[in-house]
């Protein structure tokens, strides 16, 4: 497949967008118009936004959310399920890569169009005002109910809970227990979700 010129791409639309997509091997998000490919050095070439590759740390925390939040759905028999990135999430002209999402149905061919009761999104460096800024407000208006902001290097969450329209949040620190309000009956400790983390001077 080919790979994308970087002088040259525009969308005019989401449609426009998602048959490039479709076509093309890099991880894509589309958001209020603008394109952000993941895998690459940061930078900023005309309307394509390009941020660094996950460290180990960061999946060493997405599997342990992975495994908490599976199994815990897994034991009370719940048709929801956690999916993890690379899984395609399409809201409105929208389309991201959430680190986690939750979904009760079926994907709509190779992305979900439902919106997700919980979406993890887990820091990067290079892309904090991406997640805490920009995903936060799509996300916020879209519905989602429930979005936490892992910190890694800080080992602190954000969880933002959406009362009516607004999102609310509260900080989580060392020894402290996240419960969902999202998925009910659903906690974690985070000890537990920065378990086997590094120590601070390896964490870039």
């Amino acid at each position: 497949m080919e790979h994308i010129d970087y002088r040259d791409v525009k969308f005019n639309s989401i449609d426009e967008f998602m048959e490039y997509d479709r076509t093309h091997d890099e991880l894509l998000e589309y958001i209020n118009g603008e394109v952000y490919l993941f895998g690459s050095p940061s930078s900023n070439n005309g309307n394509i936004y390009l941020f660094a590759s996950p460290s180990p740390y960061h999946e060493v925390i997405t599997i342990n959310i992975v495994l908490a939040l599976g199994n815990y759905l897994n034991n009370i028999k719940s048709r929801c399920r956690v999916y993890s990135a690379p899984t395609d999430l399409k809201l409105g002209d929208n389309k991201f890569i959430p680190d986690l999402m939750v979904q009760c149905v079926k994907a709509k061919g190779k992305y979900f169009e439902t919106v997700p009761p919980l979406i993890v999104e887990i820091i990067s460096p290079g892309n904090i005002s991406h997640d805490t800024i920009l995903k936060r407000a799509v996300y916020e208006k879209f519905g989602v109910k429930e979005y936490w902001i892992v910190y890694p290097k800080e080992k602190h969450v954000d969880v933002c809970f959406l009362n009516g329209k607004k999102y609310f949040s509260g900080t989580y620190y060392e020894d402290e227990v996240i419960e969902s309000k999202a998925i009910d009956g659903f906690k974690i400790s985070l000890s537990e979700l920065f378990k086997d983390a590094p120590d601070d001077e390896e964490i870039e």
